[in-house]
């Protein structure tokens, strides 16, 4: 993995780079990110800033990927919501419950799209469409559907999400 990042203080602009490439045999994922940023005094309560960030990824939330890991992005107390599944709580389920969704899936291709995003104090509130291509027994399927995410940030300073429901409109075969 490489990552970079720089801040040019006297314009308030900064960038960041991450890549990563695992050749594995078992599973060959990369992904790619990079976030361009703007820091400017608009009020006087402190620093605004500004960014846009890219990624790219493939086999990267599947075909042997950690669950743990991702599951890391939840709190404790956390709720999962996904159609057709029951509602799982708490971090050490939600990280069973998604190692059991995609271990028998690969994962070649994720896109969000954010529709709505509301921030205030330490919550925020995400809504918006995925799309989700995965092969799933030597067959190629595309998924689309909703979601929305609540983080909640932490005594600790990460932002985690507290409740996420994912709702499957259509998949195609």
């Amino acid at each position: 993995m490489s990552r970079a990042r720089h801040l040019w203080r006297d314009y308030g602009l900064s960038i960041t780079l991450a890549a990563a490439y695992s050749d594995e045999q078992t599973v060959n994922s990369r992904y790619g990110y990079v976030k361009l940023g703007y820091q400017t005094d608009i009020f006087d309560l402190g620093t605004t800033a500004f960014s846009i960030d890219g990624y790219f990824g493939k086999d990267v939330a599947a075909g042997g990927s950690d669950s743990t890991a991702f599951g890391a992005l939840f709190a404790e107390d956390a709720s999962l919501v996904f159609s057709n599944a029951p509602t799982v709580t708490g971090r050490p389920a939600i990280q069973t419950f998604l190692g059991a969704l995609y271990g028998p899936v690969d994962v070649t291709g994720f896109r969000v799209t954010q529709e709505d995003l509301k921030i205030s104090g330490t919550m925020a509130a995400q809504t918006g469409t995925f799309t989700e291509s995965f092969i799933e027994q030597n067959r190629e399927k595309t998924e689309f559907g909703r979601f929305a995410l609540i983080v909640e940030r932490g005594e600790d300073g990460p932002w985690r999400i507290w409740r996420l429901v994912a709702v499957q409109d259509s998949l195609s075969q």
